[in-house]
């Protein structure tokens, strides 16, 4: 039928392509581009379902008990996220921000559908490909360079990005593959064959974990192997211990057990910011947005907005600096998805979504096997999956990465099938129509987050390029540049990075005015070290030195490598000094910089 064709295409698109899919016009289009592939995919797979919709018939299958408890607190969760976005209205993004939202749903409605399990059968194998060929060629780009990718590489382990983008991402793809594999390892039903493959593509992977020395994916996916042995411990024992045998091997033998051992040493000896990668910086910002709004937090997706002036409030209760070593210091959340659930939409959300999650697990656990016996999709795999996915929540985001929240949503859906398999359903040739409306929603607004990436990737570009070149060529850059980061924010009006480019655009096209709207615009929205660069720029051009200081000490505060940037009649030495006096004083109780009056906080 259309209707199944479509729904397992969709499926196997948005749940494979991210593995792939790469661009790199610009920083920003490496992850955007995945959740272009994802949300077209989901799209096509919601239309799939649109089609079968109209003629199904739903059974009522045995509900798991706790399943209705399990429903009220996810739309609780729901609600509440809900209520955060309609609090914060002014800060919340764009609508094109619910692309990646609308497509997880979208995979959730597959998973739960009663296609559901057949997909996983083709889709899980599929998956452990994936994982084994990023393995493989992440391995090759770290230790044979082979085919590496056109990106910064601070350190080695940074080679090793397959086709994800960078280390950290890459490992957290490998995580669901990973548990897959060894689940395959360890169930005493498959057949040997099927087991050898299991065993050398885990090794694979295990090879590109260590690659990319990915401490919290590794850990995650160890975590998640070893969760069945809650549901069948004897059972699955030889196997479960053959494939932890493998996952120990794979961290002592490689980058990341040497990685482990640092870290420890680094805890031990109190440098806890190094131990985490400075990801307490995140942590500390994240507390700060709790302390200030602790109900309905920043609003969904307002982390980035609210992360400069919350880091700063951390900085003054801690008494000391937190700077990021890298060379773009702002945190877009806070690299663990229970602090940034509770910064963005507050305790009680962060709470409700725990308990859901823990609460799935335990009804898959606890599920009544007299009533069905076999179920479609094992326990264990949807136990080990989401336990696996829960561990590497606590230090990463995954939530926000397409190569990792498409399949989450996906076995999201086949464990709520399990718990509650069928009902009633009224209506159907309505709810088709909805899943029709809502895929061609999710369609249109993944491809026209896609072409605001684009405009925006293709004015910074002219816009770097006119930095470098003088007369005609010069003005004609600028005005095309202008052009497509006006048509970017078209799209995306709230886009503060569009509006900071914008301003640089004018500022160089000599329209200080014009500008400084666009500056103050990106300010008012999130506030970044360059944003504070570029106003000070305007206020030194415009005879206002005393603002312009203010406004450079600010900048370097927030973003160091900022000084270079720093116009020399500007006092350079001068603002680095005030900056570490100013660093000084903080362990003395002193605030740190703060914007001179007039200009509007985030």
């Amino acid at each position: 039928m259309p209707g199944e064709k479509l729904l397992q295409w969709g499926v196997l698109g948005a749940l494979l392509l991210p593995y792939a899919a790469l661009s790199f016009v610009s920083g920003e289009a490496v992850r955007e581009s995945k959740l272009l592939v994802q949300g077209l995919g989901a799209a096509v797979a919601l239309a799939g379902l649109a089609w079968l919709e109209r003629r199904r018939s739903v059974a009522v299958g045995p509900t798991a008990r706790g399943a209705r408890t399990l429903a009220w607190v996810a739309l609780a969760l729901v609600a509440w996220c809900l209520a955060s976005a309609a609090a914060s209205a002014p800060r919340v993004l764009d609508a094109l921000s619910t692309a990646p939202v609308l497509a997880a749903v979208a995979l959730f409605l597959a998973g739960a559908a009663p296609e559901g399990p057949a997909l996983a059968r083709t889709a899980f194998p599929l998956l452990m490909v994936a994982g084994a060929a990023s393995s493989l060629l992440a391995t090759l780009q770290r230790f044979a360079g082979f085919l590496t990718l056109p990106l910064a590489v601070p350190e080695p382990r940074f080679l090793a990005a397959g086709l994800v983008g960078n280390p950290g991402d890459l490992g957290a793809a490998l995580v669901f593959p990973g548990i897959l594999l060894a689940e395959a390892l360890a169930s005493p039903t498959h057949p040997r064959r099927a087991r050898l493959f299991a065993a050398v593509a885990l090794a694979l992977v295990l090879g590109g974990l260590g690659a990319s020395a990915a401490l919290g994916p590794f850990l995650a996916l160890v975590g998640g192997a070893l969760a069945p042995l809650l549901l069948a411990g004897r059972r699955r024992l030889v196997g479960s211990l053959l494939a932890l045998l493998l996952l120990g091997a794979g961290l002592a033998m490689t980058e990341a057990g040497g990685r482990l051992v640092e870290k420890v040493r680094q805890l031990a000896s109190g440098r806890a910011d190094l131990a985490f990668t400075q990801r307490d910086i995140g942590a500390l910002a994240a507390v700060e947005m709790v302390r200030a709004r602790p109900l309905l937090g920043t609003g969904p997706g307002a982390f980035s907005t609210a992360f400069v002036p919350a880091r700063i409030a951390a900085e003054e209760r801690a008494g000391r600096r937190l700077v990021h070593l890298s060379p773009s210091g702002h945190f877009e959340n806070a690299h663990s998805e229970p602090l940034t659930l509770a910064a963005e939409c507050g305790v009680p959300s962060a709470v409700l979504a725990a308990a859901a999650l823990a609460g799935l697990i335990l009804l898959l656990i606890f599920r009544d096997r007299a009533a069905s016996p076999h179920p479609a999709v094992p326990l264990e795999v949807l136990v080990a999956l989401l336990a696996g996915f829960s561990l590497l929540c606590v230090s990463g985001f995954p939530t926000r990465l397409a190569v990792t929240s498409g399949p989450f949503a996906f076995v999201l859906g086949l464990a709520w099938r399990t718990v509650r398999p069928g009902r009633p359903v009224a209506g159907a040739p309505t709810r088709s129509w909805l899943l029709a409306a809502g895929a061609l929603v999710l369609g249109t607004t993944a491809a026209a987050r896609g072409v605001a990436v684009w405009l925006q990737a293709d004015g910074e570009s002219r816009l770097r390029e006119a930095a470098a070149v003088s007369g005609a060529v010069r003005e004609s850059l600028l005005v095309s540049a202008e052009d497509r980061l006006e048509a970017a924010l078209a799209l995306r009006p709230r886009q503060a990075t569009a509006l900071l480019a914008l301003c640089s655009a004018r500022r160089l096209a000599h329209d200080p005015e014009g500008a400084r709207r666009a500056c103050v615009a990106s300010l008012r929205l999130e506030e970044r070290g360059e944003t504070d660069l570029n106003l000070g720029r305007l206020a030194l051009e415009s005879g206002d030195e005393r603002t312009a200081t203010a406004l450079f000490v600010r900048a370097v505060w927030i973003l160091p490598s900022l000084l270079a940037d720093v116009p020399e009649d500007a006092g350079r030495a001068a603002i680095e000094l005030e900056v570490r006096e100013r660093e000084a004083a903080l362990t003395r109780g002193t605030p740190a910089p703060r914007l001179p009056a007039g200009y509007p906080h985030p």
